[in-house]
């Protein structure tokens, strides 16, 4: 072999081979991998790295926390929760169909310790799919991930409360956040293998009411129902990163039938998604009644920042995860817009229909028409290119 061949073999002029890393330095590698996905792919390198990182045999075990006497739903006293891990993977098709756009996946491992499947879920509501749902060549019932590139977009944590949370896995002090009531909880994880408690942290303000949290730069933000935001770190000092918003678009004297905030991570920066329905109709049927707010942090100014546009950044906002992508990693796939989730009313004639994706809107922020004005429609099933969580059309005739 040439020293040119070596070259390109190895991927450096020198001809080292990543083959050729020492096993102590593979087995402090495999250490940091904690994803299925990572972890495949790093076996797949070469033999030597295949026989050197073990594979994930057994599914991430589900978080157990102890909420004290504190939390009541309805008449049930509730002590004991546990939290299961929820992923967004980005799956695409191995060459030569490479030019296809690729599609969102949203799963959940199976229960059993065991259990190598992947339970499909609603990408933003976080139910799981119908077992018997209407055929759709679009909307495949298995998908074995060997067959596609595969890459992880967001990881959550939920609870069957529906608790906002958020965690962190910092091998430091791992921790989680969570807000029950409008009040802020906090423990630490993995201490002697006991179910930690969680314990409240007193509010910087009286009164406050937080609404969403993240864990962001391994810091953990929590917002409150007027844009008031507070960070807290390791030690629990929590301080002040944002004032309110104080002059929002959206008037506060607006009757809001919804009124929602979503804490999202964006390529490196914060943003703040307010969300208002502003009509007693099913949305479906009404375009004019939805609206959003788009701020970023400005953690040096500690205010909330209004945004214009996401230009080619699509944001989604759902029950249970917050996460975005840019559009250009999507062809056919319009960036600067929302996608969020409305469930249908009871007299929507969309609730009876045994549709998956007809509860997801799409707020496009500048139109896509000559007024450059917002514009709302949901998403269909069927063959639609603007379907982000479908196959594409070429791969599902192939």
């Amino acid at each position: 072999m040439t020293e040119r061949q070596k070259s390109d073999t190895c991927g450096n002029q020198r001809g080292e081979c990543w083959s050729d890393l020492p096993v102590e330095l593979l087995q402090s590698i495999a250490k940091r991998l904690d994803t299925k996905i990572d972890v495949s792919r790093s076996r797949a390198v070469c033999k030597s790295w295949r026989f050197s990182i073990p594979p994930l045999t057994v599914n991430s075990p589900p978080i157990k926390v102890h909420l004290g006497n504190v939390i009541r739903r309805g008449v049930r006293l509730v002590k004991k929760t546990t939290l299961g891990m929820r992923v967004v993977y980005h799956v695409a098709p191995q060459p030569p169909a490479s030019n296809s756009r690729g599609w969102l996946v949203k799963v959940t491992e199976g229960e059993a310790p065991l259990d190598k499947t992947h339970i499909m879920l609603h990408p933003l509501s976080g139910t799981p799919f119908p077992k018997n749902p209407v055929a759709n060549p679009l909307l495949p019932k298995e998908l074995n991930f060997y067959d596609f590139r595969v890459s992880e977009l967001s990881r959550t944590y939920h609870t069957p409360y529906t608790f906002p949370v958020a965690v962190s896995l910092n091998s430091d002090c791992p921790a989680l956040m969570m807000i029950v009531e409008g009040k802020l909880y906090h423990c630490k994880l993995g201490v002697d293998g006991e179910i930690p408690k969680c314990k409240e942290i007193e509010s910087l303000i009286s009164s406050i009411k937080y609404v969403d949290v993240i864990c962001h730069e391994g810091k953990f933000y929590v917002v409150s129902v007027d844009g008031r935001t507070v960070v807290v770190d390791s030690s629990l000092t929590a301080k002040m990163i944002a004032t309110p918003i104080s002059a929002p678009v959206i008037p506060r004297s607006v009757p809001a039938c919804i009124r929602k905030r979503y804490l999202v991570e964006s390529f490196g920066e914060l943003l703040l998604v307010i969300y208002l329905a502003t009509t007693t109709e099913c949305r479906h049927l009404s375009e004019l009644g939805v609206t959003f707010e788009i701020f970023k942090l400005n953690a040096a100014e500690k205010q909330w920042v209004e945004m214009a546009t996401l230009d080619d950044r699509i944001l989604f906002v759902g029950e249970d995860s917050c996460f975005s992508v840019l559009a250009r990693d999507f062809p056919g796939c319009k960036g600067n817009c929302i996608y969020f989730y409305d469930p249908c009313s009871r007299r929507c004639k969309y609730r009876s229909q045994p549709r998956i994706f007809s509860n997801i809107g799409v707020f496009d922020i500048d139109g896509g028409g000559s007024n450059r004005s917002p514009r709302v429609y949901f998403l269909d099933d069927g063959d639609d290119s603007a379907n982000i969580f479908c196959l594409p059309q070429d791969l599902a005739l192939a």
